[in-house]
């Protein structure tokens, strides 16, 4: 007869956890942290701080304590950010089908319930963006099934954003009512956009009294001009990585147009010279892209070893 095994005691780690969990639930979108989030406090803040009490002497009181502690040591968030019923229409228009992943990320603040719909192609579940993973939720399957359909052409797909009532929600200007469905669009070569999913049900609050509506239009304006100062600094960010991208291509053209010149003995050292001074300069804006964040490792290694291969060529 086999042996019953006994219920493993949770440990600290997960004890915390649990009650962070609790205690995190219960507070207003705005100030809900990310499950990534809730664990570096854990690891770094909370269980070093109950490291000196003995195991068997730690109390739950204790446990909420520190939480709620390190909670209240955070910065405060405007909460209209996490209301969509304040954020314009505009802002989540037309967004590239190859960019849905950047606009979940950094355009819509992180704490904003989406779902992508894109047909045939899949749809995820709703989710807050706080905890929003890229191939955790489904966006990467979806994205890559899409690339294959449309040969990467751009501006063939895109999606649109249209607000609904979260299921068993009621229309009652509440953050958590609401969820964005980005719905994907396909246009056939000279045509309107066809969307792959249902647009009905949008769903938006106006406050019926007209001293509310007053405020409530404020609040909008505040938040898009938040939302629009984001966007362009972003946008900043996405011309310097052009720009990187194109140095880098225009560098690596410039080491191969030297590399394949005639070398006689007039103009040997020369271009020995040139070499070494263009070689130099391109590892040096090379490095310089990837210490700022402008190309990832992927392009950095890539670039590089173009770099190594361009110098072996100039020196068999």
């Amino acid at each position: 007869m086999p042996k019953k095994t006994k219920n493993k005691k949770p440990s600290l780690y997960q004890q915390v956890s649990k009650r962070f969990t609790a205690i995190n639930s219960a507070l207003p979108e705005e100030q809900k942290l990310s499950v990534a989030r809730r664990r570096q406090i854990i690891r770094q803040q909370i269980l070093p701080a109950l490291s000196t009490t003995p195991k068997n002497k730690i109390r739950v009181k204790q446990i909420k304590e520190l939480i709620q502690g390190q909670l209240s040591q955070l910065p405060p968030r405007d909460p209209n950010l996490c209301n969509i019923n304040l954020i314009s229409g505009n802002q989540y228009t037309e967004v590239n089908w190859f960019e849905i992943d950047e606009f979940l990320q950094k355009r819509m603040p992180d704490c904003i319930y989406v779902r992508v719909s894109a047909g045939q192609f899949g749809q995820t579940k709703i989710f807050n963006t706080r905890n929003y993973n890229y191939y955790n939720n489904g966006v990467q399957e979806i994205t890559e099934r899409l690339r294959k359909d449309i040969d990467n052409k751009s501006g063939a797909a895109w999606y649109s954003g249209y607000q609904k009532l979260r299921p068993n929600m009621k229309n009652d200007g509440k953050p958590e009512s609401y969820f964005l469905d980005m719905i994907l669009f396909l246009a056939p070569r000279g045509g309107d956009g066809i969307p792959q999913a249902s647009t009905s049900g949008e769903t938006r609050y106006v406050p019926s009294d007209p001293i509310k509506r007053k405020v409530y239009r404020k609040e909008v304006t505040k938040v898009n001009n938040k939302l629009d100062r984001l966007f362009g600094k972003l946008q900043k960010e996405k011309d310097a990585k052009t720009r990187a991208n194109r140095q880098i291509r225009k560098d690596d053209k410039k080491l191969q147009k030297i590399v394949t010149k005639k070398v006689t003995p007039k103009n040997e050292l020369k271009l020995i010279d040139e070499f070494a001074q263009s070689y130099q300069r391109a590892q040096m804006k090379l490095q310089r892209y990837y210490e700022k964040g402008l190309i990832n490792k992927a392009k950095y290694d890539k670039a590089l070893n173009q770099l190594r291969e361009n110098y072996n060529k100039f020196n068999p």
